[in-house]
């Protein structure tokens, strides 16, 4: 199973193909311009350098907040489009359930935390 998931809720996105092998490929950004400028683009070179079109994925995931109001549309956007054009599921899940995830089994104990930049 191969997937492509998409992260746009902070400045910082990210975009990865993952397999049942773990992640394939990936590309971290810090994002100045907003994300709708890199992520289609990311998303090619990723599927290309691989061999892979969008198509042949079994699916597609984006983070979905908490996170700021533009990026999180830009992820959602872009991942509904692609899954619509490839004929193949898209999932949403929540940042900080993600940040939880890739912490769990390393401590006890696991609080997910993001900067809401209030103050």
């Amino acid at each position: 199973m191969r997937g492509l998931a998409l992260d746009t809720t902070t400045a910082r996105g990210s975009l990865a193909l993952a397999g049942g092998e773990g992640i394939l490929a990936e590309a971290r950004v810090l994002s100045v311009d907003g994300h709708s400028r890199w992520v289609l683009g990311a998303a090619e070179s990723l599927l290309a350098g691989l061999g892979l079109e969008a198509g042949r994925l079994d699916g597609f995931a984006v983070t979905v907040g908490p996170g700021s109001f533009t990026g999180v549309r830009v992820g959602i956007s872009t991942i509904q489009g692609l899954g619509l054009a490839a004929s193949r599921p898209c999932v949403g899940l929540s940042a900080l359930d993600v940040l939880a995830r890739a912490a769990a089994g390393r401590a006890p104990r696991v609080v997910a935390l993001m900067d809401a930049f209030r103050g």
